[in-house]
């Protein structure tokens, strides 16, 4: 499977090392201004680093997007004209609510899977065996690769996209 990471922050090397270490799938980053760790880290692995998001994802089985919460709604909106039909886009950043449930409407538009997913926990703890929230619809690669890192989901049964970073907001603010 072709993986995409957007943003190559804490979270996406997280990700991204270990699915390298995993040997299984072929890699490839983006980060339109890539720190120091960022390149070292993909120099390292031998892994593809774009500083723009572009027809190069559109060889993406799945795009795993580790960008900031202000970042979410722009990175998206780049990533889908260039993402094929069945592709799936796994959100894991902590955005409004409302853009991540505009995300998903316009994603399916496409037919595009929009997976939301909340991490709830200390990446720099645990890497990617961080627990996570995962609401609206389900991609069968994403349960695949979370089910290959022993990455812990608990699944909202009835969420929508969007339900996942909103508790996980809540849960912040206690």
């Amino acid at each position: 499977m072709k993986i995409a990471i957007i943003g190559m922050g804490e979270v996406g090397r997280a990700y991204a090392a270990a699915l390298a270490d995993a040997g299984r799938h072929d890699l490839v980053a983006c980060d339109p201004i890539p720190s120091a760790a960022a390149r070292d880290f993909v120099d390292e692995r031998g892994i593809a680093l774009h500083q723009a998001i572009g027809p190069w994802l559109s060889d993406a089985d799945l795009v795993l997007s580790c960008v900031d919460g202000r970042s979410t709604a722009s990175a998206f909106r780049a990533s889908l004209p260039h993402l094929r039909a069945g592709t799936e886009y796994v959100d894991m950043t902590t955005a409004d609510p409302a853009d991540m449930r505009q995300a998903a409407t316009e994603a399916e538009a496409g037919s595009v899977v929009f997976v939301d997913i909340a991490i709830i926990g200390a990446i720099s703890l645990t890497g990617a065996r961080t627990p996570l929230l995962r609401a609206g619809r389900d991609g069968a690669g994403t349960s695949q690769i979370l089910q290959e890192l022993d990455a812990p989901v608990q699944v909202l049964a009835e969420g929508r996209a969007g339900d996942a970073s909103f508790l996980k907001l809540v849960r912040s603010l206690f």
